[in-house]
């Protein structure tokens, strides 16, 4: 087993594109950091560092930190969890940061996690459970009143605003910059603004990768 590493985007896309794109819905995380890096992402606080694991010449896992953010690992062989969790750490070492959380599968996260806590005395707690819903058909729903649309620069405060609630609620972090990461996806057209008389919710669309779009960042406030 061998453990690659990069701090070019290109270099470790073109060895995992193929095996990313294997699982689509499962590793479109890491589908989506790929295309991130390429732009350059305004929430990421270091820059990123990517690794891919082979067995001859074939991939059988990938990883890419972005922090402040987890680290994000596809699943693979015991083996080169070991490995990973030894590369992470000497990355944050590197940086003079802290490895955060280990997100991805549960049995690869979990081992990577427990690797890195015994390297520095911490314990390993599970921060949250997460699924990936696939949408295969769509059925007619009734419709509220309103309408959707996108998002425009004039409505940035609000949606960070809303953003910082979502994040807040939902335990789940970020980004240290989200003010610039927000503008980002606005200008990008990709943040909706469902709206009746004034905006009521909002959602995000990801570039679809592998074949996928995914849906985030939704968040209604509780006093509508």
């Amino acid at each position: 087993m061998v453990l690659h590493a990069s701090t070019e985007v290109d270099a470790y896309a073109a060895h995992v594109t193929t095996f990313l794109q294997r699982e689509a819905v499962e590793r479109n995380v890491l589908l989506t950091v790929i295309g991130q890096a390429r732009q350059g992402w305004a929430a990421w606080t270091a820059p990123p560092q990517f690794w891919w694991m082979t067995d001859v010449e074939n991939v059988v896992g990938a990883a890419s930190w972005t922090p402040s953010f987890a680290l994000l690992v596809s699943s693979m062989p015991e083996t080169a969890s070991a490995q990973l969790a030894a590369a992470a750490m000497q990355r944050a070492t590197e940086l003079g940061i802290d490895l955060r959380g280990v997100s991805g599968p549960a049995t690869t996260a979990v081992a990577i996690a427990e690797m890195a806590a015994a390297r520095t005395g911490r314990r390993v707690a599970e921060h949250m459970r997460m699924v990936v819903h696939e949408l295969t058909s769509a059925d007619d729903v009734p419709r509220p009143e309103g309408e959707a649309r996108r998002a425009t620069r004039d409505e940035a405060q609000l949606v960070i605003e809303w953003q910082r609630a979502l994040s807040a609620e939902a335990h789940a972090p970020m980004g240290a910059d989200i003010d610039a990461a927000t503008l980002a996806s606005i200008d990008a057209a990709r943040i909706w603004l469902w709206i009746d008389g004034e905006p009521r919710s909002t959602a995000s669309q990801h570039p679809a990768v592998g074949g996928i779009v995914r849906i985030g960042g939704v968040y209604t406030p509780p006093s509508i």
